[in-house]
């Protein structure tokens, strides 16, 4: 059976391999344009976000009067004042921690 129907199973399966062939030319042709199409989309999308991300004005001077200023660098006086108070504060404990440890007995437990 096998011998009789050979000629028909070669060609069913040269004309089966010859479509296989068009349709993955097919895809890849589409699977190009595709690519393009999102390539342009994504460039134009930059292209647009680059514009509207810079915003020309014309420049603004401000100045601080003497009193802000003076207010600010006393703001900044006061948290290097807390820093430096709270540092002191630290090793004062920790001094008294390891004084207790080391000079007062422990009771046993029991």
């Amino acid at each position: 059976m096998l011998e009789n129907n050979e000629a028909a199973l070669r060609a069913n399966s040269r004309e089966a391999e010859a479509a296989l062939a068009s349709f993955i030319d097919g895809l890849n042709a589409t699977r190009e344009n595709l690519s393009a199409i999102i390539h342009d989309y994504y460039a134009r999308m930059n292209e647009d976000g680059a514009k509207n991300s810079v915003l020309f004005t014309t420049p603004a001077t401000t100045q601080s009067t003497e009193e802000e200023a003076a207010a600010a660098g006393v703001s900044m006086t006061r948290v290097l004042m807390l820093f430096v108070g709270l540092t002191f504060a630290g090793v004062a404990v920790g001094f008294c921690a390891a004084f207790v440890k080391k000079y007062l007995p422990e009771k046993p437990m029991g």
